[in-house]
């Protein structure tokens, strides 16, 4: 296997890691979603002892970091194809 550049190397390196992680992706999903749940237990038990009431939007910032890391093998190539059509039309 011949590299040209760095981006070929990191493209094949991408390509061939991501199959073999996919089962420390699970061990990360599972563990990002417990320490957005007891983040979010924290916080709600931390307002009850304080009698004030509970603000929601603070508390979803975990949800929404556990989402991305979910979706990224999914979400990452679909950006990746659309850069390199956004760049095919702006070279022409």
């Amino acid at each position: 296997m011949e590299f040209d550049n760095l981006h070929q190397i990191l493209r094949s390196l991408y390509e061939q890691m991501m199959p073999l992680c996919e089962d420390m992706a699970g061990v990360a999903k599972g563990i990002a979603g417990l320490g957005a749940l007891f983040y979010v237990a924290y916080r709600v038990w931390q307002s009850l002892a304080r009698a004030e009431p509970i603000d929601v939007f603070p508390m979803l910032r975990p949800f929404a970091i556990g989402l991305c890391i979910m979706f990224f093998p999914t979400v990452g190539p679909s950006c990746k194809a659309r850069r390199r059509c956004w760049r095919r039309k702006r070279s022409t």
